[in-house]
């Protein structure tokens, strides 16, 4: 209870400062009781090794979940290889400035005191850098990883694979986790919906998403190996 009212207290103060210096200031001393989310967040994203508060860690992850898997079952390992890949490009100090600014953001929509701020901040910072992962993940300039597929047609014609004989698997394996990867090659070989409904433990309106996120992914690394042929005769033609 007494650390609440800590928290409370260096709220108080830093929304109270008046100048840059007070502000940053309060703002450090504010920061420091969300250490152990930011460390918790930054080990999830970054795969930085964590143990100091497992609590806040799973609480960080349950919330920090990708959007995409919200309809179908996934392992953690799944989720982590998941978070990592979309963040791979982000440094740590990248990752953590993101996490300042929603930091400081949270702090401004604060109002009602009647939800401890400690609270408000634990279950709205990893929702919130949820919504960012995603938006990353749908980021167009990603050719492999666009998952606006909404253009796709319903019925899509898998011979327009002209290069999935040529990919090496361990290479395209690389751009799926385990469970994705194992759809798409159940996908690719045909089998039945009811089968795959079965044995993926999948909703029929959740494997016809899969399927057009799946095949635009696997699409788009076949286009990039047919139009850049030098890169493609070094690191992915057999």
């Amino acid at each position: 209870m007494s650390e609440a009212i800590n928290i409370q207290t260096a709220l108080k103060e830093y929304k109270a400062a008046r100048n840059n210096r007070t502000k940053e200031r309060s703002f450090l001393k504010l920061k420091k009781y969300f250490n152990p989310h930011f460390k918790a967040l930054l080990s999830i994203t970054k795969g930085i090794k964590y143990g100091e508060n497992p609590t806040i860690y799973n609480i960080m992850l349950s919330n920090l979940t990708p959007k995409t898997y919200k309809n179908y079952k996934a392992s953690v390992d799944e989720k982590l290889y998941n978070i990592q890949t979309i963040c791979s490009s982000y440094s740590y100090e990248d990752i953590e400035q993101t996490l300042n600014m929603l930091l400081i953001k949270l702090i401004d929509e604060y109002k009602k005191e009647t939800i401890s701020f400690f609270s408000f901040i634990t279950y709205l910072l990893p929702r919130r850098m949820s919504d960012i992962i995603w938006n990353l993940s749908k980021d167009p300039t990603n050719q492999f990883y666009n998952l606006s597929i909404d253009g796709l047609e319903t019925d899509f014609d898998l011979s327009m694979f002209k290069y999935e004989n040529e990919i090496k698997d361990t290479f395209l394996s690389e751009f799926f986790t385990g469970f994705e990867y194992e759809l798409l090659l159940n996908i690719l070989k045909d089998i039945p919906d009811k089968e795959l409904i079965q044995n993926f433990e999948l909703t029929k309106d959740t494997l016809k998403f899969q399927k057009k996120r799946l095949i635009s992914i696997a699409e788009n690394i076949s286009t990039f190996v047919a139009e850049n042929n030098e890169f493609a005769q070094k690191y992915i033609i057999l």
